[in-house]
């Protein structure tokens, strides 16, 4: 049975590998104090309120013990975007031509940043995962909600794909199949974090707030046409229901604090190149207007310069 590596063991990853390992053989990649706590103590999935949903014994290794060449297996890599080419610099020598990988980031460019590093194209797939989670410490993840998990990559994937929705599935996620056009998925799943992160880490607020504060809800809306604007020119169609997604998952996930946030919190790089940084340039190569969302980007780039966020949340 084809095995699942998940490199990464934030929220997304932990998430990742106690959702597949009840029904695949799924090995968690950790790295340092982190790996070693979980592979001695089970990791706890808890909801909202801290009642506890699951606990999972999981596999865990470190990624200089993985196989020499991973053969039929499928790699997700959920570590943050920053991390990613790391990453992938690392596990592309051990590439099989059968082997599947899915990018898991939330962002854009992605899959083309995999093709740059050496990965083959009929070798890249997305999966975006629409949810809401946070590591708690490193044998505590919270999980707010779960929504669905979308998955993309060429036809030569289909069958990895297939075999990762079936689990995801077995384990009751919903799954959607977005097809072979990685860069169109990308553009969908990012809609949410162009509308959400920078706004609500400016405003210090959960992700509520865009629905509940009118002056918000008009930014977020001007965010998403700038962002939409630049993807037409990109020649990636998004409709009106894509937009609306925004706002539906909102509903959903009201009283989360989103990764920029959460990252601007603890001192840490947040991941707008991939996103509203991302919109501004690809607007300026395509001759594309994005002044509210070059107005964000550089609002949180000098709060994280200045660790605002932080000292406010120590």
């Amino acid at each position: 049975m084809r095995r699942h590596f998940v490199i990464g063991a934030g929220a997304i990853g932990l998430w990742s590998a106690a959702t597949l390992s009840p029904t695949a053989p799924t090995t968690l990649v950790a790295r340092g104090a982190r790996r070693e706590a979980l592979a001695r103590t089970p990791l706890r999935v808890i909801d909202r309120t801290g009642a506890t949903l699951a606990t999972r014994s999981l596999d865990v290794t470190e990624l200089e013990s993985l196989p020499a060449r991973l053969g039929d297996s499928t790699v997700i890599v959920a570590t943050k975007c920053a991390e990613v080419d790391a990453v992938l610099a690392r596990i592309v020598p051990r590439l099989s031509p059968e082997t599947a990988v899915f990018l898991g980031q939330n962002g854009l460019g992605l899959a083309a940043q995999a093709q740059a590093r050496g990965v083959p194209p009929t070798q890249i797939g997305r999966a975006l995962f629409w949810l809401g989670a946070r590591r708690e410490d490193d044998t505590t993840l919270r999980v707010a909600g779960v929504h669905r998990v979308d998955l993309a990559g060429h036809e030569a994937l289909n069958a990895a794909k297939a075999t990762l929705a079936d689990a995801l599935r077995a384990s009751g996620v919903a799954v959607d199949d977005l097809g072979p056009q990685t860069a169109l998925a990308e553009w969908k799943k990012s809609l949410w974090n162009l509308a959400v992160n920078a706004l609500c880490a400016i405003a210090d607020a959960p992700n509520g707030a865009v629905l509940d504060s009118p002056p918000l809800r008009r930014l977020a809306e001007r965010l998403l046409d700038e962002a939409i604007a630049v993807a037409s020119a990109e020649g990636e169609a998004l409709s009106r229901d894509d937009r609306d997604a925004v706002f539906a998952s909102l509903e959903r996930t009201r009283s989360n604090l989103n990764a920029t946030l959460q990252d601007l919190r603890h001192g840490r790089a947040t991941e707008l190149p991939w996103l509203n940084a991302a919109v501004v340039s690809r607007g300026a190569r395509h001759g594309v207007s994005t002044p509210v969302n070059e107005t964000l980007v550089a609002l949180v780039e000098d709060l994280e310069r200045r660790q605002t966020r932080r000292a406010n949340n120590a």
